[in-house]
């Protein structure tokens, strides 16, 4: 989820993500990123359909479909870039960059993304957020590759 962050009273916000729930594939990827940064991270199935004018993902967890997320495709370019990640440990805020290269495309359309939630208990929390449905801007990074890094200092008290 998109969220603006203001230290100490600043005028200028740091721009980042904040993570409700973030499927992994593998253990390692799972305890590394729950025990290091605090992220919610699960395990989760991930199966990618196409289409000719979109990307499919579906999200299962211990068997049951969380989510399917459909991403209008669009051309992209190679790039690199970097992303503010949140998250909340031992009652401070903590922040680290993801470093990012690959393709990349952006668009100001509105509905470029669009989700399903199923009747898993996870889709339940976004219920009740009354998360819209449908973008109003969005990304498609067809191919990347990704690093995280480490937190940055100081950790920020909520």
């Amino acid at each position: 989820m998109p969220v603006d962050y203001k230290y100490n009273n600043k005028s200028e916000a740091v721009s980042g993500y904040y993570y409700i729930y973030l499927p992994v594939t593998t253990e390692d990827a799972r305890w590394a990123g729950v025990d290091i940064y605090g992220f919610p991270k699960f395990l989760a199935e991930t199966s990618f359909k196409e289409t000719h004018e979109s990307r499919i993902c579906d999200v299962k967890a211990d068997g049951k479909l969380v989510i399917s997320l459909r991403v209008e495709k669009m051309p992209s370019e190679d790039s690199d870039w970097v992303m503010s990640n949140f998250e909340v440990r031992d009652g401070k805020i903590m922040r680290c960059k993801f470093y990012l290269e690959g393709q990349r495309g952006f668009s100001d359309s509105v509905g470029g993304v669009s989700f399903d939630l199923r009747v898993h208990p996870m889709s339940v929390r976004f219920r009740l957020m009354e998360v819209a449905r449908s973008s109003v801007h969005h990304e498609y990074v067809p191919r990347a590759r990704a690093v995280l890094g480490k937190v940055l200092k100081p950790l920020l008290p909520i």
